[in-house]
């Protein structure tokens, strides 16, 4: 249904204030992050994490071997993970000499969904899989979504048990974007304009252009950050054959996102209906309050600039319920400790 044009200019006007605190940053690029030892790539669901890993883990480097590990699997491997064909010829030829190499563990949020321990009990197999020598002239990427990582907690979890050979500075620990930061903690950058066409034309939608000028007609660029954001526009646009207003785009894209769970079955700790009164309640609260940052519970030194989501709910609401909310798609996208923006970007 059509909105009126005082419901479609408030939403054009929310939309426009809710983009108020994006900053441009300088970008990274891979090259950039496999010069330092051990970094945290952090990304909204659907936003290609798991992609560009395995991406980059199958790529030829013959001088510096890859390897991509998921670390679900690593937690509930046992005492022992057996690789298979050329993989363990790759890993025991590594072990056995000096070849730097290239570790891609993928994801913190799949390790924890029994229980957060777990992460660590993945991190431990993968050093004694790996062996201390090799991981001292290793290069180590891991991937997590951006409200399972906790700052405090899964750095410190890191830090103990790949030691950075070189200290840094008690004013560097502080500001984790620093060059000197350990583990070195960067963001996915959302797609720009340029990727989106490109996305949608991959797609194999047949109208792509008239799809990417109803996006422009409709102030939509910002709904499109993420591939799964685009897989989601395109089917509202194959099934209606328009996009439609923004208010009308929002309305689907907030129920499309409440909809979404993940292997953490969040369907089954927070029914649908509840999730959207939720949503409409931490939405009221970002209006009133003017701030856009939730803290994510289970963080041990949450953000002072974050909301106390729980704080902001019916009495009603439980602890565990409140982080299945905040880990919806539609709040996931914020930086580490509270749902928010980042540091560094890739």
């Amino acid at each position: 249904m059509r909105q009126d044009g005082v419901a479609e200019e408030s939403a054009l006007k929310n939309y426009a204030f809710g983009t108020d605190w994006h900053m441009q940053r300088s970008a990274l690029t891979w090259d950039d992050l496999l010069k330092r030892p051990l970094v945290v790539i952090l990304g909204e669901p659907g936003s290609g994490k798991t992609y560009e890993m395995q991406e980059q883990a199958a790529r030829p480097s013959p001088d510096c071997p890859r390897f991509y590990f998921r670390l679900d699997e690593l937690a509930a491997s046992g005492a022992r993970l057996e690789l298979s064909g050329d993989d363990a010829q790759r890993m025991a030829e590594c072990k056995s000499s000096d070849t730097r190499a290239v570790f891609l563990l993928d994801s913190v949020d799949e390790a924890k969904i029994h229980q957060a321990s777990d992460f660590h009990r993945a991190l431990d197999r993968f050093i004694e899989l790996i062996g201390r020598s090799a991981i001292a002239r290793a290069n180590i990427v891991i991937s997590s979504r951006i409200t399972e990582w906790l700052p405090t907690a899964d750095g410190h979890a890191l830090r103990i048990r790949f030691p950075s050979h070189a200290k840094p500075s008690a004013d560097a620990e502080k500001k984790r974007g620093s060059e000197e930061a350990y583990p070195f903690v960067v963001n996915l950058l959302p797609l720009d304009r340029e990727a989106v066409t490109t996305y949608a034309k991959a797609s194999g939608v047949a109208d792509a252009e008239q799809f990417l000028e109803a996006l422009e007609k409709a102030h939509a660029w910002e709904l499109a950050r993420r591939p799964a954001d685009v897989n989601d526009l395109l089917a509202f646009w194959r099934e209606t054959g328009e996009l439609g207003t923004l208010t009308e785009i929002l309305n689907f894209v907030c129920e499309s996102q409440l909809r979404k769970t993940s292997d953490r079955e969040r369907s089954e700790v927070l029914a649908l209906e509840r999730a959207r009164n939720g949503a409409k309640c931490l939405s009221a609260t970002t209006i009133l309050c003017r701030k856009f940052s939730f803290q994510i519970p289970g963080e041990v030194n949450p953000s002072a600039n974050g909301i106390d989501a729980l704080a902001c709910l019916p009495p009603d609401w439980r602890s565990e319920e409140v982080r299945a909310l905040l880990t919806h798609a539609l709040f996931d996208g914020a930086s580490y400790g509270h749902t928010r923006a980042g540091e560094e970007d890739l």
